[in-house]
């Protein structure tokens, strides 16, 4: 018979807030952190203001997210881009 672990909960701003046993990363708090760090230097901005390309597909996404993901990627040590498309070029005839 397995015996119930008590589950300590709180409330912050009418939000419950319960903990579990399952171990977590530091990534997860990394992620949080580096998004409020982004935000507060205006990157999106930046990258907006700065970076001359304009896509004319109706399914591009913006260039902010695609040099964002180029950005997060490098910074955990990723090297291969190859499904990231970054310039959205005509192929020539």
């Amino acid at each position: 018979m397995k015996q119930k672990i008590h589950n300590p909960a709180c409330i912050v701003n009418q939000v419950r807030i319960e903990f579990t046993q399952k171990p977590i990363t530091a990534w997860g708090g990394l992620a949080a952190f580096i998004a409020k760090y982004l935000e507060v230097i205006e990157f999106r901005s930046w990258v907006e203001g700065n970076i001359p390309i304009q896509e004319t597909s109706h399914n591009a996404k913006g260039i902010y997210e695609k040099v964002l993901s180029q950005f997060l990627t490098t910074l955990i040590g990723g090297g291969h881009f190859s499904p990231l498309r970054l310039l959205s070029a005509p192929c020539p005839p």
